[in-house]
């Protein structure tokens, strides 16, 4: 994802894991609108990550969660992140079929 504006410095890499629930979060945080919002939000406003004084991306989160549907093809993935360095370690995947893979990034040779 790429981010700009006001506060937003350039050329930044963050490691900081987001959701897209996260998304809707963080606009109304920039629009100053959290006040009015009349139900609690399940994102997590990702505002603080793009400061320069952001806080650790384990002081964040160190997972994310994805979900994808299309007609009978459904899937959950949480990818959870190597706490040093911030790089994906355990990826779960769990299939509508019941089936489920756990991959170990730093080992799997695919």
């Amino acid at each position: 994802m790429f981010v700009t504006g006001p506060g937003v410095g350039r050329n930044q890499v963050r490691k900081h894991p987001t959701n897209h629930i996260d998304i809707t979060a963080t606009i109304v945080e920039l629009a100053g609108a959290v006040d009015h919002v009349a139900i609690p939000l399940d994102g997590l406003s990702f505002v603080s990550a793009l400061d320069a004084n952001a806080p650790s991306f384990t002081e964040w989160r160190t997972y994310s969660f994805t979900e994808f549907y299309v007609k009978n093809n459904t899937w959950w993935s949480m990818r959870h992140l190597n706490e040093t360095d911030g790089e994906a370690e355990v990826t779960f995947h769990w299939w509508c079929n019941g089936q489920a893979e756990v991959f170990h990034k730093p080992s799997d040779p695919y």
